[in-house]
């Protein structure tokens, strides 16, 4: 019965049932930064001179204020593609669950619907999980107890500090498998991202335009994390799905 499969069969079988929608939900916050970068990677390659300041020394000219707001602008390009996927995603499993059909507007709608609030809870658990990865083992801590904030919150309306709240108590009573989710979906980018580059500094790099890499280096990133975030918000949602059944 199909209670009775793990989490993991279960995601794996709403992945392979809806694997263009999922991705798609994923992949769109990321492609759009992808876009953007590119755009002022070539804008500035067109008005570039060489009289002009290197990244570093450009970082240097900086006072404390400029390099605060670059820090943050870091962070939220980083966090919230992160958390747009991961809430798109998080809606259409979860949508697929309780109604046996889903969309991909249904997915765009609680997204737009709650993007004020996703914006704001992407950029918490952005800062925390990139300020702890600095350490590396308190950065996946940060990402376990943090991962169902966001599902959470779209999945049962509630605020913030109470999302926050309840996905950290949710995390520890079913700390395994949220952190086999986080662990494998970090697996996963990493094998792809890693094999990617392989291809492409053998096959690709060595004789193509300094433009053609820009797009395949972006190419990579959005496919390895898209993937990656596609894969741990199904099995998040779940987790929760399996926790908020009567009898769990």
């Amino acid at each position: 019965m199909e209670k009775q499969k793990s989490i993991g069969a279960r995601s794996f079988a709403i992945i392979r049932q809806h694997f263009a929608s999922l991705w798609l939900v994923a992949a769109w916050p990321h492609i759009c930064m992808a876009v953007l970068f590119l755009c002022v990677g070539a804008y500035l390659r067109g008005h570039r001179s060489p009289g002009d300041m290197s990244p570093m020394d450009l970082w240097s000219s900086m006072d404390g204020l400029q390099r605060s707001g670059m820090i943050g602008l870091f962070i939220l390009m980083v966090s919230l593609p992160q958390g747009l996927a991961v809430g798109g995603v998080s809606a259409f499993v979860w949508t697929y669950l309780h109604t046996g059909t889903v969309s991909l507007r249904d997915a765009f709608a609680v997204v737009s619907g709650n993007f004020a609030r996703l914006l704001v809870l992407s950029v918490c658990v952005g800062t925390v999980t990139i300020l702890g990865s600095m350490l590396v083992i308190p950065g996946f801590v940060a990402a376990i107890f943090t991962a169902m904030a966001i599902p959470i919150m779209l999945i049962e309306h509630v605020g913030i500090f109470a999302a926050t709240r309840r996905g950290a108590k949710l995390a520890v009573s079913n700390l395994g498998t949220v952190a086999f989710s986080v662990f494998a979906a970090a697996a996963i980018g990493i094998v792809l991202v890693v094999s990617m580059f392989v291809t492409l500094f053998m096959w690709v790099m060595p004789n193509a335009p300094e433009w053609a890499v820009g797009i395949a280096v972006w190419t990579v990133l959005v496919v390895a994390v898209s993937l990656s975030q596609m894969v741990k918000a199904t099995l998040l949602t779940n987790i929760y799905a399996d926790a908020s059944r009567p009898n769990a």
